[in-house]
């Protein structure tokens, strides 16, 4: 029980930085703009034209609702997992 709850854990991680990584790659305007997380964007960097200081923004909310899908997510793939596994 202990492992699988460590796998769940690890592979929530992992979905979440994949995740996070696609969303700061599809929302990437220059060197300076850009967004993270999917659906709910808890970070934003952004730099005002003719301003030469950058600007940014976090929530954590955000932030916890997008871990806690990548979490039901890898609960998810864990079941279908051991469903498959109990089949075989």
């Amino acid at each position: 029980m202990k492992s699988s709850l460590i796998k769940i854990f690890f592979t929530g991680i992992l979905i979440f930085v994949i995740i996070t990584f696609i969303s700061y790659v599809q929302t990437k305007e220059s060197s300076t703009d850009f967004k993270l997380g999917w659906p709910w964007v808890f970070y934003e960097q952004f730099q005002i034209s003719g301003n030469i200081g950058v600007n940014h923004g976090t929530d954590a909310k955000d932030f916890i609702y997008d871990y806690a899908i990548s979490i039901v997510l890898s609960i998810f793939l864990f079941s279908v997992i051991d469903i498959s596994k109990r089949k075989s």
